[in-house]
């Protein structure tokens, strides 16, 4: 996992959507420490040699501005139970902290995208990534098929694994979060849904 340092974060898109995130340096590098003391595998980048992507700017758009954030990169290559367990330190160490999960389900949709297609993959993946989510239990996501997750190509799993760990992070006594399904599209080659927690 990769945190950004600095005072701001910038990112362009296609070329229409750019933006400049705030981020809050001392959170920042106070979760780095945190996780690091627990063992769980986390670097600082400076935030103004790294571009924002689809996933950071996208989310920054529809639900910012916010005043300050700290924005994680995470990838499938940290295990699993990494990934929940620094989705539990943020929620547990933050309790007023929103957690925004972004990454897109599969990229194998359509033929003629990037990645190529294999449809029956990617319809499979994306119905097993939604049935978890809907379940609330978006930690099932991790538990896919590693063939099914390399031909379908989805990069939500990560952050989905980060979110299940914030979501059982509740404390003694705290009712436990809800996660409902908003939203499945398919708008070219790539899937999207949109969930919220309460």
């Amino acid at each position: 996992m990769t945190l950004l340092e600095g005072t701001a974060a910038r990112g362009e898109v296609a070329g229409r959507l750019t933006g400049e995130l705030p981020l809050d340096r001392g959170l920042t590098v106070q979760l780095a420490s945190r996780a690091r003391r627990l063992g769980l595998p986390v670097g600082l980048r400076d935030a103004g040699t790294s571009s924002l992507d689809w996933g950071a700017l996208i989310p920054w758009a529809l639900l910012g501005p916010w005043p300050a954030a700290v924005v994680a990169l995470v990838g499938a290559d940290v295990p699993r139970e990494a990934l929940q367990a620094f989705g539990r330190l943020v929620a547990a160490a933050w309790p007023r902290t929103a957690v925004v999960a972004s990454g897109d389900l599969s990229h194998v949709h359509d033929p003629r995208g990037p990645y190529g297609g294999a449809r029956d993959a990617a319809q499979a993946c994306d119905e097993a990534v939604l049935a978890a989510v809907a379940r609330g239990e978006p930690e099932a996501a991790g538990a896919l098929d590693a063939d099914l997750v390399r031909r379908a190509k989805p990069d939500a799993i990560p952050p989905l694994l980060v979110l299940a760990g914030a979501l059982r992070a509740a404390g003694p006594g705290d009712p436990p979060l809800a996660l409902r399904l908003l939203a499945y599209a398919v708008p070219t080659y790539f899937g999207m849904a949109v969930a919220a927690y309460a």
